[in-house]
Formats: structure tokens, sequence, C-alpha cells
């Protein structure tokens, strides 16, 4: 065991983990409208008296609503909106978080309360105005990182968390990419305090394989739970902006249903979450393909994406790949910076970011950002 592990209480009628969900339904003329829909669980039927509150960063109460709730024993769907004068927006310059607090009260007698903090911001992305984040364009500089520590190992410690991604932002990085696996929840939680946007990631392969004994055996019957875990637990923190539903998949050239696995999991990270982008880190075709690989896509296999001596762009890559992208918000590019311009025109409705870039060409990928409104950033 390498992350936290925690047991939670509450009473016969309390707010489950995950069960609220806080989201910015807009911004406008000093004051921004919240949605806070939340799930009661009751062991038996009953009025509750419910008070929720806003709380900002200086522990004084902005909003509140009490309510009287008859709720049917078992899971009740509720949702409350609040309107907040003159917010402090969150962003990766000012990353203010409120506090959003839920008690609930059977008969006067106290039952439950829970408290999430959350931040007052929107994101949106669209080839016209590119990545917009409170309604400004911003361009990310991001870096990917793995769950662990290095010589530290994988155990997860709060301080070395906050040492490398401090260390990040320093530097100029306003962003990270959790390669290739869900992060833990204190990465999230400094991140929401330090400011810095997360595209937090689902998987490394599908029904193909990498390696012996990976995820590809037990995807089929995980993957919609491991995706309801990760975004119904993630979905409140306002860093995170964006979900990828895999890196690297070797069915991105559509073999096997990929497209359609594609369409399968952008759908259901947004029944989950619709206010984030949906995306996946693609790369060119492999050299070789696994000679355990279906004959399907061993036929169809190919190389080739751009001939890097000429600077000719082969559009067999992008051919292969378009209807594995089509139900994304942004594509990943991994590793493709030299097909920016020529995708950008050629896919006047796609937005770009490269999810995966080496270090060694950042100052050739980072111009090419500058210079295109559709590429939005690049995770190095």
């Amino acid at each position: 065991i390498y992350r936290d592990v925690y047991l939670w209480t509450g009473g016969n009628v309390r707010i489950e983990p995950w069960d609220t969900f806080i989201t910015t339904e807009s911004i406008d003329d000093g004051c921004a409208e919240i949605s806070v829909k939340f799930r009661i669980s009751a062991d038996f039927e009953c009025d509750a008296d419910v008070n929720v509150q806003i709380i900002d960063a200086d522990g004084k109460c902005v909003e509140s609503k009490l309510v009287n709730i008859k709720a049917a024993e078992g899971k009740n769907d509720n949702e409350l909106k609040f309107k907040i004068k003159n917010p402090n927006l969150w962003s990766c310059e000012t990353p203010y978080l409120y506090t959003l607090k839920t008690d609930i009260s059977v008969n006067g007698v106290s039952e439950d309360s829970s408290e999430i903090t959350f931040g007052i911001r929107t994101i949106s992305a669209d080839s016209k105005n590119g990545l917009l984040l409170n309604g400004k364009p911003i361009k990310l500089k991001g870096g990917c990182i793995h769950h662990d520590h290095g010589v530290l190992g994988s155990a997860e410690f709060p301080d070395a968390v906050c040492r490398k991604l401090s260390k990040l932002k320093s530097v100029g990085y306003n962003a990270v990419r959790i390669s290739h696996y869900p992060p833990s929840l204190v990465l999230l939680e400094i991140c929401d305090k330090l400011g810095m946007l997360v595209m937090d990631e689902a998987f490394d392969m599908w029904n193909f394989p990498k390696n012996d004994l990976d995820y590809s055996l037990w995807f089929r019957d995980w993957w919609q739970r491991d995706i309801s875990y990760m975004v119904l637990r993630d979905r409140n923190h306002p860093c995170v902006i964006s979900y990828s539903i895999g890196n690297e998949i070797p069915e991105r050239d559509g073999n096997s249903d990929g497209y359609l696995w594609s369409e399968r999991l952008s759908a259901e990270i947004r029944k989950y979450d619709n206010t984030k982008l949906v995306t996946s880190g693609i790369c060119g075709m492999w050299m070789n393909v696994d000679e355990n690989a279906p004959d399907d896509y061993k036929q169809d296999f190919m190389q080739g994406y751009n001939d890097i001596g000429t600077g000719t762009v082969d559009s067999s890559w992008a051919d292969k790949t378009e209807k594995y992208m089509q139900p994304l918000d942004i594509v990943g590019y991994n590793y493709l910076y030299e097909r920016y311009a020529h995708d950008s025109e050629k896919y006047p409705e796609r937005v770009i970011w490269g999810s995966e870039t080496h270090a060694l060409n950042f100052y050739d990928t980072w111009p090419e950002v500058l210079n295109h409104i559709k590429v939005r950033g690049t995770f190095t």
C-alpha cells in the first residue's frame, strides 16, 4: 500500500463520499452562479433539514441555504443554486479556494456533516478561441509526471509531492499531466493550493496489451468502474481541467473497434462530469506490431506519420486516427509537433495540445504552440 487509505463514517442519513458535485455555471457582471448537486443516502424514510454554506478563505459564510428534504430510503438526488457576488476566481496566479459545508439533521439531531473545498472557475476549448480559463486565453507549459518520487520510491509523501510541484511552478510550469493513471488525492489537493492545472489520465492500454499480465487482461471488466472512480473522486478539484481516456492506445488507428471504444469512454466520463475536457495522448504508428495482435491489426499496421527528412506530412496517420479523435474535446499529440500546422489546417475544428514532448525538442515545439491558436500547450 503506497497511498493513504481512509475509512469514512457517517450517520443513518448522510452524504457519502463523491456524492456532491459543485460546478460554476456562469461568471457574469461580478456574480458567479454555483450549482451544488448532492445525493442524500437515508437508511429510513424521513424529513431531513439540510444546511448548506459556502465559506470563503477567511472563514466567512458568503452564502447559505437551509432546506427541508423528504428523503426516501436509499439515494435521494437534490440540487441547489447559489449566487456569489464579487467572487474570488480560482486561477494559476490566484488559486483561491472556498469550502462547501453541509450539515444534515433529523428531528433536531445532527446526523452527518461534510466539507468540500472547491474553486470558482470555468474552462472551455474551441478552435476559434483556443483554451479559455475564466474566459481568458491560456497556453499550457506542462510537465508529464509519474506517481513515484525517484529514489524515495512509490509511497506518496505529501512533502515530496509539494516539493516536486513547487519546483515545477517556480520555473514556469502551469500544468502537469499524470502519466498514466489517476493521481493521488494529496497531489490534487496541493495542485488546488498552488494553482497547477492537471490532466487526469485513466489508462495506458485498453484491450491490446503492451506487456505481459498488464491491465488489458482486466480492461473489459473494469473500465466503467475505474472511469467512475476517477471522475467522481476528482471532479470537484478546480485544478482538474481534463480527463484522458488513454495514452498511446494501440487501438488508436481504429482497428478492433478502437474508435467505438473512444466514444464509449468519452461518453462515460461525460456521464459523471460534462464540465471538463476529454482528451487522449496519441502517438505515431509503432515500427513493429506485436506478433500476437489480431490479423486485421497486422494488415493495417504502419509506422509512417511524416517524412522528417523532406518535411512532407503523410496523411495515412491522420486518416487512420480521425474517427478515434472525433469524440475528444482536445486531441493530444505525443511527439508529433511537426504535424501541428498541417493538421490545424486539415481539421479546422480540432483543438490540439502536445500531450507528450521530449524535453530535447522543447524549443522547437514551443514556437509551434505560440503560432497556432488551435494548439493550446505542451507537456514535456
